[in-house]
């Protein structure tokens, strides 16, 4: 996982990204009592993103603050104005008035890198299942993505995707087949106490992977965060409406009243979290170094032996791939 070093920081409101191009502009970041939580770092407040997120992290958690500052001042009005209207509009929208003071920020998880292994093509090692975008692996990605990658990698890969399924598809549509209906359906019982119980496992799971998986990762602390999401998996697994949903067979329908689908929206969405916090910090025990985003402090340093994919497959222990 990436972490962006400056998001918006601030009760209530959504943590908004304040892109880094304010600081390469002249915006620069400090604590309450006006020192640069960056100062020791080669290039201050323009040195790589994963050191600035740690740097920050590591002076919140000195001070035992939730945020630094960030005063974009030294950019100028003007230039403030015609370079960053979103970034100004949004906090002047939040009360916050970045031309007289500086505003709240703090990191936090921006990108998944790596992802599901695809082609050139954006193909899977499913047939017919493709992957475009932060979800897939294509290979572009090294250890610290680089800003703004994203979007390029998205309109390069839906491109080639498109034209693949063009030339695929050429003398025939594909074909569709509606889902059969299962007998039986799924009920809004117990519905009203799932969703407050829901609603808190989906708040600790946020703050296990910030404790277990965040900026800094430690070994024992990821042995506990895993053990203890593989339990909660396990259990919200064989919740009557899920295990019901985990019977189906391929290509089987079945019928949700309108009322039950909230619920059982709501389970499996934190069944797919579950799997992919899980799946994010077995990879994260499993590399024992630090190498761009992922920094342990068990295991500072680099290694060469290291340099090689991570890879994980149903069925399969974890293990490495070359990198090509």
């Amino acid at each position: 996982m990436q972490f962006h070093p400056t998001a918006l920081m601030l009760p209530g409101a959504p943590h908004f990204l304040i892109s880094e191009a304010v600081r390469g502009e002249g915006a620069r970041l400090h604590d309450a009592t006006g020192h640069s939580p960056v100062a020791g770092l080669a290039g201050g407040d323009l040195a790589p993103r994963d050191q600035v997120s740690r740097a920050l992290a590591r002076t919140m958690a000195a001070q035992g603050v939730d945020h630094v500052w960030l005063d974009l001042r030294p950019v100028g009005e003007q230039r403030l104005q015609s370079q960053f209207p979103t970034i100004v509009g949004r906090c002047r929208e939040l009360g916050l008035e970045p031309l007289t003071g500086s505003i709240p920020v703090a990191p936090a998880a921006h990108y998944w890198m790596g992802g599901i292994g695809t082609d050139l093509h954006a193909a899977t090692s499913v047939a017919g299942l493709y992957a475009v975008g932060e979800v897939a692996s294509t290979g572009v990605h090294g250890a610290n993505r680089l800003a703004s990658n994203s979007l390029m990698e998205c309109l390069v890969f839906a491109r080639r995707l498109a034209q693949h399924l063009a030339r695929s598809l050429t003398g025939g549509a594909m074909a569709t087949t509606a889902p059969r209906l299962a007998t039986g359906h799924l009920t809004a019982a117990g519905r009203a106490a799932e969703h407050p119980l829901l609603q808190a496992l989906q708040q600790g799971l946020r703050q296990l992977c910030w404790n277990a998986a965040g900026v800094e990762r430690r070994g024992d602390l990821m042995i506990k965060a895993l053990a203890q999401l593989r339990q909660q998996r396990q259990d919200l697994e064989h919740w009557p409406q899920l295990r019901q949903l985990s019977q189906l067979e391929p290509g089987t329908g079945l019928a949700v009243e309108r009322d039950a689908n909230a619920g059982l929206r709501a389970q499996v969405d934190l069944q797919h979290r579950l799997v992919l916090a899980e799946l994010l910090i077995e990879a994260a025990l499993f590399r024992c170094e630090s190498r761009g985003g992922h920094h342990r402090t068990d295991a500072p340093a680099s290694q060469p032996f290291w340099q090689r994919h991570t890879l994980q497959q149903i069925g399969r222990a974890i293990a490495t791939g070359a990198v090509t």
